[in-house]
């Protein structure tokens, strides 16, 4: 039986603390690692939390970071359809 690749990943970042987020990114590069290694480029959609200001609630600059992750990866990695929002 052939094993099935994912299509989509989609990656929930918390974007609460200054560790959090830098956890998160970490964990977004050891993913796309991870994907690169095993040759799968499925479409990737980092969802963060608070890196845009809101009417609700100020924008968290700490939590931007994925955002620019996002850039480099594209950049770097242009075979991956990546999402940021």
């Amino acid at each position: 039986m052939a094993q099935e690749r994912p299509e989509e990943v989609v990656f929930l970042a918390d974007g609460d603390e200054d560790e959090s987020s830098a956890a998160s990114a970490y964990q977004v590069l050891q993913l796309i690692q991870t994907l690169a290694r095993t040759g799968m480029s499925p479409r990737l959609w980092l969802v963060t939390r608070g890196t845009q200001e809101t009417a609700f609630e100020g924008a968290r600059p700490a939590s931007s970071g994925l955002g620019g992750l996002g850039r480099v990866i594209r950049r770097e990695q242009p075979r991956f359809t990546l999402h940021v929002d």
